[in-house]
Formats: structure tokens, sequence, C-alpha cells
């Protein structure tokens, strides 16, 4: 059975600003679609702006960027769109949590719609128990170790030289072609992978995702989370069943937990009204649903414009620089060029 208590402002409020980032998502992706057409054709019209948004999907980059900064004070011009989107997801963890993952991601949307999707036909959900869960989620933060392990130990020089190296300089385009030429052993594993989000709820985001495991680090400091009123609540465990992240949020006073993404639904859940709320250990800063996702839309679409007006939004690099680099591409490191339109 649904929740019905407020389920416009919470769960369709998060609906809407989900939909609202996978509609900009698509439409970047169709644009950048075209633009490495043109660039494939050799011809690229005068007119044409490649999107700088798509490098949101440059997250290993974005971090290199960011420990070349935090070293040297430069903000490098070479993916800068990237950079500021992986910078404020990071930063603004301290005050959202993990609510990049369940309101502005789209992998961490397409993730839970599978899964409701499917638990309407199954009406079931695997839950591992919970050693195997706890040894499943160390796996994103080995991985996340891994990245941060060997970008951190880089000196600035070889940071530098990789950023502005021609290999950093077209990873944009080859992350297209990575997936528009996808080898079936690569089609395989996501195909599995999107497919255990069916049985286990958030699979990638919950066990495998470095990104999430970096943003779950940040939130150690974050003074906000759940707050419980244990006078008011009439523990009902109706907060924990709801929890996507099998928090156990009716023992806790302030659920202070890694793994909370703020998506409001154990909020939503409860029955007695202000039992729960978004706010810090005291009950300062109460953060009701609507302003959390106004919050959410300034920081991930509002203040990218404030850069992109300021000059730091569109990369350096030219459309006659992208032609010629898209012909070296098997030079540098990519497995293949052969371009797909399709």
């Amino acid at each position: 059975m649904g929740l019905t208590k407020g389920k416009f402002n919470i769960f369709w409020l998060r609906y809407l600003v989900q939909a609202i980032f996978v509609v900009i998502t698509l439409v970047v992706g169709y644009n950048f679609h075209l633009f490495v057409k043109a660039i494939a054709s050799g011809a690229v019209p005068a007119d044409m702006i490649r999107p700088p948004s798509i490098e949101a999907w440059l997250p290993i980059g974005s971090l290199m960027s960011l420990t070349y900064f935090l070293k040297t004070g430069i903000a490098n011009n070479i993916h800068p769109a990237g950079f500021v989107i992986f910078t404020l997801s990071v930063v603004t963890a301290i005050a959202l949590k993990r609510g990049f993952c369940s309101w502005v991601c789209p992998i961490g949307t397409l993730q839970e719609f599978k899964h409701k999707f499917s638990k309407r036909i199954t009406r079931r959900n695997l839950v591992p128990p919970a050693l195997l869960d706890k040894a499943l989620r160390s796996i994103k933060y080995i991985l996340m170790f891994f990245f941060l392990y060997f970008i951190i130990a880089m000196s600035s020089e070889n940071l530098r030289d990789f950023i502005y190296g021609e290999y950093n300089r077209i990873a944009d385009v080859k992350m297209y072609l990575f997936f528009a030429n996808i080898s079936r052993l690569a089609f395989v594993i996501i195909l599995v992978i999107l497919h255990l989000s069916i049985v286990i709820k958030n699979f990638w985001c919950r066990y495998l995702c470095p990104y999430g495991a970096l943003l779950c680090a940040v939130t150690f400091v974050s003074p906000m989370g759940i707050k419980r009123d244990d006078k008011k609540c009439i523990d009902c465990g109706k907060c924990d069943k709801w929890c996507p992240h099998q928090i156990i949020v009716s023992k806790t006073d302030h659920v202070d937990s890694e793994e909370c993404t703020a998506c409001y639904a154990c909020i939503e859940a409860c029955p007695v009204d202000d039992t729960l709320c978004y706010s810090t250990e005291t009950g300062k800063m109460k953060t009701p649903v609507w302003v959390f996702a106004v919050i959410i839309l300034i920081v991930f679409t509002l203040i990218p414009q404030i850069f992109n007006l300021a000059g730091y939004w569109q990369n350096e690099i030219t459309n006659e620089e992208y032609v010629e680099l898209y012909q070296k591409i098997p030079e540098i490191g990519h497995p293949g060029a052969q371009f797909v339109d399709e």
C-alpha cells in the first residue's frame, strides 16, 4: 500500500525535481550527440556550441581538477563545467547530505523507478542480510579510496600535464564513443547492474558508486539529518520500512548516517505530524521539503548559470581543435574512433 499523507508535497515534488534534471540530461546528451556527429564529419557549423554540462559525466577528471585547484589555486579551463558541478555536489553535501544522489543524479532516478516498476509487478524486495549488506557497501569505498589515493598522490606537475593533455581534452568525446561503440562485454555488465536494481533497491548507488562514496565521506561532517521527536513518536516503524537505504530511523534521535540521501521518505511515511524533520541535531534550521527542493534547484541550475555569465563554464577548446583531436583518438588512448550515428 502506498503512502498518502502529503503525497504531492513530498514524493511528487521530488519526482518533479528529478524529472527536471532528467530532461536537462536528455537535452544535453542529444545536443552533444549532434556536436560529436559534426566534429566526426570534419565540418562543424560556425554557430554550434558544445553543451558544457556534458562534463558532469567526467567525475574522475573533475576530481583531478579539484585536487589541482586545492594544490595550486588554479581553476583550469579545460572542463570547467565539470569542475563546477563536481565541486558543488561535494561542498553542498555538508548541508544537503547525499541530496545530489536522490534528487539530481539521473542514474539514481533510473534505478529508483526501475525498482518501483518492478515492485509493482513482483511485490517483492530483496534485502541482503546485514553482514552481506555491510560487506557489499564497502566496495564503493574501496573504489573511492583507489581513485583518491592515486589522484591526491599525484604532483601538481603531473596533474597539470594530465589536465591540459590531449587525453583529457577529448575525454568528453571518448566517453560518448565508449557508449556509442559499446562492446558486448561492457553492455552485458551495465545491463546486469541495471537489472540488479530491480531486485535490490539502489544497487549501484548503495554498493558500487565511488562518487556516492565520496559524498558519504563528506556527510560525516554534516550537522544536518533527520531529527526524531521521541515524545511524539508512536513506534510504528513506518519510517524504517520506507527508508530506501535501510536506516533505522525509529531508534535514534538524529539520523546522521552517511547513507542518508535526504529523500524525505521517512518524513512522508510518519503518520504523526512534526515527529520527523530535516534539521540539525538541536532542531534548528528545520528544512521543509519545498525549501530543500528550491535549494537543490538553485545550487544545480542557477549557480552554474552564474558561472556561465562570469565566463567560467565553456571550455577553451575550439571546435577546430576538437576536429583535430577526434582524428587522433586512436593515438591518444581510445580503443576506437569510429563514430556510430545512432
